[in-house]
């Protein structure tokens, strides 16, 4: 099967009235696996969004076993600490994508830049405009012409 990649993109904090939004999301998650033959999905492991997208391909790997979660490294520093520590109950791999720039404190936008240049499909969770990084990680995805799924 030919690997095809999702990314999720999200906000750290999701309100109480947003919780509803698991139900919505685990159809959105069968429909990117069956129809669009998604088997690998890349989270950066930042907010409650990534936890709840995590938590919910977690559950849909019991079916769909070859589901794989990467996790996606912004710092060269850390890929030699999480690989000797990776935990498959946790994630298959974690990755360090190639930045177009470094600077540390543009790492996380040019790690999301990465993430969506490498995906089939980008999922994003927006709330907030303009400011935030989840939009300018949209905007870029738009940029690209990726399939993108709001929510």
């Amino acid at each position: 099967m030919q690997e095809k990649i999702c990314s999720v993109f999200g906000h750290k904090e999701i309100s109480n009235n947003d919780y509803d939004i698991e139900i919505q999301l685990k159809k959105i998650f069968v429909e990117i696996i069956t129809k669009h033959k998604v088997t690998t999905f890349y989270f950066g492991g930042f907010g409650k969004f990534d936890s709840l997208c995590y938590k919910i391909v977690t559950e849909l790997k019991k079916v769909y076993t070859y589901l794989k979660r990467v996790y996606c490294l912004e710092d060269e520093k850390y890929l030699t600490k999480y690989r000797s520590q990776l935990n498959y109950n946790e994630y298959e791999d974690y990755i360090l994508l190639p930045l177009a720039f470094d600077y540390w404190y543009t790492k996380i936008y040019y790690r999301n830049c990465s993430m969506i240049d490498n995906s089939d499909i980008v999922l994003f969770y927006i709330r907030n405009t303009e400011n935030s990084g989840v939009y300018k990680a949209l905007k870029y995805a738009q940029r690209q012409k990726k399939k993108v799924i709001l929510i």
